[in-house]
This record gives structure tokens, sequence and C-alpha cells, in this order.
């Protein structure tokens, strides 16, 4: 076998491996980010008195 070719394919495959992991912990950060500052808008100046009225 061509252990050379082996040995370069297996390190390629492991830092494409780590190289997604880091970039999906990144993605999944700034998405939670941006569901939290939409969540968090203020309603308070909405004329629906439903979203004024506490249940």
């Amino acid at each position: 076998m061509n252990w050379p070719i082996l040995i370069l394919f297996g390190m390629a495959a492991i830092s494409f491996v780590v190289w997604l992991t880091i970039r999906n912990q990144k993605d999944e950060k700034e998405f939670e980010q941006q569901l939290n500052n939409d969540i968090k808008k203020d309603h308070s100046d909405s004329d629906d008195p439903e979203t004024d009225e506490i249940v």
C-alpha cells in the first residue's frame, strides 16, 4: 500500500471534520443570537389590545 498517501488523506479528513465542527459551533452561536434579538423586541408600541392584556 501507499502509506504516505493514506496518511495525508487521513490527516486531511480529520482536519476537515474539525473545521466543520468549529464552523458549526460558530454558526449556532450566531443563530441563537439572531433568535434572541428577534424575540426580545419591545412590543410596548403596539396598539393591539390583546398584547397589552395579561391573560
